[in-house]
């Protein structure tokens, strides 16, 4: 009986007992295959590469490039969803509403571009917002604590 049940390849565990897995736990397993191939690492540069131009591309700067993706890609979001499980998902989700936001500030720092008056303003409203959800819900994790 217990033959015919899939196993958890993510924990290396089977169900206790016999007992069937949940239908949320085999489709959240499904998910975390999905989203954890290799074919979202490698799929965008394939599309595009065909409108790109790469005679000016030489080893040095296609590593760089390569380097560049992975720490960005890989790297940050790894982190970012490792940390993500330690803190409810709203403000998880308000957090990462934080990279939208602060692009054409990173953009405006190491490119010296210019920031429209309305994309700096709209940032400055969202970024006050975020850290005030952030600071109040401290200051009231901090109360429960202190009144239990």
């Amino acid at each position: 009986q217990a033959e015919n049940l899939p196993k958890n390849h993510h924990a290396g565990l089977r169900p206790p007992l016999g007992l069937k897995p949940s239908r949320r736990s085999q489709t959240g397993a499904a998910v975390a295959d999905f989203c954890s191939a290799p074919w979202p690492v490698f799929t965008p540069p394939l599309t595009f590469l065909p409108f790109a131009r790469t005679e000016t591309l030489d080893l040095h700067n296609a590593a760089v490039l390569a380097i560049y993706g992975f720490n960005n890609m890989v790297l940050g979001f790894f982190l970012f969803i490792r940390g993500a499980r330690n803190i409810p998902a709203a403000t998880s989700g308000l957090i990462a509403t934080l990279e939208i936001v602060l692009s054409p500030f990173w953009v405006w720092l190491f490119f010296n571009e210019t920031i429209d008056a309305f994309t700096f303003i709209g940032g400055i409203i969202v970024v006050i917002a975020v850290l005030g959800h952030l600071i109040a819900s401290v200051t009231w994790e901090r109360r429960a604590r202190a009144s239990a």
